[in-house]
């Protein structure tokens, strides 16, 4: 290598043109040094493999050691040079710690390290972001979104939430709305009240204490004239049985009020109907499972997981699995980075919105949504 002046040139090249912010420079100063040495490693072995008495043949027939090389030697071992380019790329493409360590404009850090940084500079919860895939696919949310989506309502109006929080809410609220990528105004505030606590994650509670509790309430107004009202209690909306949700969707021909079902029928009558959860095996003999949800007549929801003695929860992690499945197979969407990206960043117009009471927020586009 000192004989062709390899190690010299490419030390002057680096002087010249490496510095900390420069992409190109970053891949040779850190990566360039480190992986020419591991393709300098693998390729020896492949060249060691060959035959010598090509490279002699050659020669008798007055072939010049360039164009043995690269007439002969380099065709023979292109399926080593495609593999050691592939090896070496991935090791470049997924350096972390040079990129991390000396990298300091955030338009020249690589990928890895910006998705890294991505949680810790916007708090991101991944938790909540994939739970929030879940939410749509339980029982009772799937049959309101059925009839939403069967037009019962009409052209959907306003809707005022009490049963999820932040994220979740978010999430619930633009696609009930079919609110899209569209901007909003916040208005909000926090409140907090005592309340005797009943319920927790470890089960019933009966010993009295009372507890603060917050109540978080907003105000969006969407820029397609859609309205949302956030209301939530935490912890008690969870886990109290003294505190219960509340759903009301209102569209131009009906409403959603919790499991009550209000709209008009063809010819303009009101028709009022309850939401009709079938259990199997609740007062029988037969093992319990959960079946559908029927609305009338008509059945919104069906488990896809006939006899299994999932609950809700279960049977909405286990559509998701589903629905991930059809992505794989078919590439088609169930709930994309975009939209969870969207979720989340009007989640965080919302604590901002706590943060400055009853102040006017606004959201802007973002990347993901153009």
């Amino acid at each position: 290598m000192k004989k062709v002046g390899w190690v010299y040139r490419y030390r002057t090249y680096s002087i010249k043109c490496c510095h900390s912010n420069s992409c190109l420079g970053n891949s040779l100063r850190f990566k360039g040094k480190k992986f020419m040495l591991m393709a300098i490693w693998l390729l020896t072995n492949f060249f060691a493999q060959l035959p010598k008495g090509f490279e002699e043949a050659a020669a008798i027939d007055g072939c010049s050691r360039g164009k043995i090389f690269f007439t002969i030697m380099l065709p023979l071992i292109k399926p080593a040079i495609f593999s050691v380019a592939l090896i070496v790329f991935i090791n470049a493409w997924n350096e972390y710690l040079y990129a991390l360590t000396f990298m300091t404009n955030d338009e020249m850090r690589t990928v890895p390290v910006g998705i890294a940084l991505f949680p810790s500079n916007y708090d991101l919860p991944w938790g909540d972001m994939a739970a929030a895939t879940v939410v749509v696919t339980v029982p009772l949310y799937a049959s309101w979104y059925k009839v939403i989506c069967d037009g019962k309502l009409g052209e959907l109006q306003n809707i005022n939430i009490s049963s999820l929080h932040g994220y979740h809410g978010a999430s619930i609220i633009r696609q009930f709305l079919n609110a899209g990528f569209g901007n909003l105004k916040l208005y909000g505030k926090r409140y907090w009240f005592d309340v005797t606590e009943t319920y927790g994650r470890e089960g019933m509670v009966f010993d009295g204490e009372v507890v603060k509790c917050s109540r978080d309430r907003v105000t969006m107004e969407f820029d397609n004239g859609k309205t949302a009202f956030f209301d939530f209690s935490d912890p008690a909306q969870y886990h109290s049985f003294i505190r219960t949700r509340q759903l009301t969707v209102q569209g131009t021909r009906g409403e959603i009020d919790d499991l009550t079902i209000r709209y008009l029928n063809e010819q303009n009558v009101p028709v009022t109907q309850t939401l009709n959860r079938i259990d199997l095996g609740v007062y029988g003999n037969q093992e319990w499972s959960h079946y559908g949800v029927m609305l009338g007549e008509e059945f919104l929801f069906k488990t896809p997981f006939k006899n299994a003695r999932f609950n809700d929860d279960e049977i909405a992690v286990g559509s998701c699995l589903m629905k991930m499945h059809e992505y794989v197979k078919t590439g088609e969407e169930f709930y994309g980075l975009a939209d969870a990206l969207q979720d989340m960043y009007i989640c965080l117009k919302m604590e901002e919105a706590y943060a400055n009471p009853l102040k006017k927020i606004e959201t802007e586009t973002q990347p993901w949504a153009k």
